[in-house]
């Protein structure tokens, strides 16, 4: 089960470093 949480908190990180960067643009 350690394996799904670590699967969910990578699109998490992924989908706030997507703002930063449109932000910059």
């Amino acid at each position: 089960m350690d394996d799904l949480f670590n699967f969910n908190e990578t699109p998490a990180a992924v989908t706030q470093t997507s703002p930063p960067p449109q932000s910059i643009d």
